[in-house]
């Protein structure tokens, strides 16, 4: 079946705003609470990943690994480039804005406590948001627009459509348009999208996103109290932001020194 890359693009996209609009209804859109939490990640990833792979086998006779996502060994280098890609500067970032006095962050529970709900964190960020939002959109969206377009702008186009759609949830679920989500996610989707070229994987998008959600959920999620941040919206904005975004595909660089050709066309490549 010969199916025209953006006829599949609009396929995936209603159906990720179906899912998303799904687990809103289903969830409720209420205080923050663990199990809740849980069950989001469970329905994001049980429901994404199924609808991709089935749209990968019927309409585009490719797998998921031609996607960028093996799931084998081939995975573990570039998801451990993609999160200390992201660590090491947000780190700096924290400091600098800590040593400043912009911000400070006091503990609200004991750090053994904080400790052992990292990995559960980590868990969830990976399952709700990362694995389903990188293989959608710095995967098989970002395939399909390769097919016909260069690297470069079938970057942005996946970013202006990340943005669009994360806007949209944002709207919906807030009751607010804030162009200021809708550039962060623009912003965001197109430094991922420069790693998922030049590392060649989604695993380091994914990598790379489940950092930036946990660390930044663990110490500015208000509801579940971990810390007590003053000044967060220069933490949020410096050392989860500008600071980092602006520092990993100059990381990820050092790290994976083949030369990216930017202006050519992939092609179908990424049916295998």
């Amino acid at each position: 079946m010969n199916v025209h890359p953006y006829i599949r693009i609009g396929v995936l996209f209603l159906g990720l705003s179906v899912i998303w609009l799904f687990m809103m209804l289903a969830t409720g859109n209420h205080q923050y609470s663990l199990s809740r939490h849980v069950l989001n990640a469970a329905l994001a990833s049980a429901l994404t990943v199924p609808l991709i792979a089935l749209l990968r086998s019927r309409l585009d006779r490719g797998t998921l690994a031609g996607l960028g996502l093996p799931f084998s060994s081939a995975a573990i280098r570039p998801l451990i480039v993609g999160a200390v890609a992201f660590v090491l500067p947000s780190l700096t970032g924290i400091a600098i804005v800590l040593i400043l006095g912009w911000s400070s962050i006091v503990p609200q529970f004991p750090m053994a406590e904080i400790i052992a709900f990292v990995p559960l964190l980590i868990i969830l960020v990976f399952f709700f948001e990362a694995l389903p939002e990188e293989l959608a959109f710095r995967g098989y969206i970002y395939a399909a627009l390769a097919e016909r377009h260069s690297r470069i702008v079938s970057i942005i186009v996946q970013s202006a459509l990340f943005a669009c759609w994360g806007a949209a949830l944002w709207t919906i679920s807030t009751g607010t348009v804030a162009l200021d989500r809708f550039v962060m996610f623009a912003a965001v989707a197109f430094v991922l999208g420069l790693v998922r070229v030049m590392t060649g994987s989604v695993w380091a998008c994914v990598g790379l996103h489940t950092a930036w959600q946990t660390t930044a959920q663990l110490i500015l999620h208000a509801n579940r109290g971990h810390f007590a941040v003053d000044g967060a919206e220069m933490l949020q904005m410096i050392a989860f932001g500008v600071v980092p975004f602006s520092l990993v595909a100059l990381i990820v660089g050092l790290l994976y020194r083949a030369p990216v050709g930017w202006l050519q066309v992939e092609g179908t490549v990424g049916r295998a």
